[in-house]
């Protein structure tokens, strides 16, 4: 009997794809879905500039944007969005340049629901002072920086 040269590569060559096959599965697992629970991104400042009497910029971040809490203004200008009467992260009242120096004067924790999946979870909010504005205004932790 003969022996086929072909069959030992076609049966390496088979368990290399069912291999390879495997890991694109294990990286769309491990990489895919949007089916974690929201939590608040990472503060783009530290805990210790969010107190009372700190000086901070607001900023239109990937993460304030991403949360619609900022935008662009037909000239071009960035501005984010900020409320008088308290926390909130829709209605908003009151609009800010990007890049606005402020001063924190409170901080208060407050959950919010994600609309798409009705899942519910803490937000640092900030009542802040404008450097060139006599209005206070609350602003979320995702458009604070430096």
């Amino acid at each position: 009997m003969i022996a086929n040269p072909f069959h030992k590569s076609m049966i390496w060559n088979s368990w290399l794809a069912l291999l390879l096959l495997c890991a694109f599965i294990a990286l769309l697992v491990a990489c895919g879905g949007n089916n974690e629970e929201p939590t608040p991104t990472t503060a783009l400042v530290s805990a210790e500039q969010l107190t009372e009497g700190s000086q901070i910029r607001v900023v239109c971040s990937q993460s304030c944007k991403e949360r619609a809490q900022c935008g662009t203004r037909q000239d071009g200008s960035e501005v984010v969005l900020m409320s008088r009467g308290g926390p909130a992260v829709d209605n908003h009242d009151m609009v800010i340049l990007s890049g606005t120096a402020v001063t924190v004067q409170e901080s208060r924790a407050q959950d919010v629901r994600e609309v798409s999946s009705q899942i519910q979870f803490p937000v640092t909010f900030l009542r802040v002072l404008a450097e060139n504005q006599a209005e206070e205004g609350w602003v979320t932790q995702w458009c604070l920086g430096q």
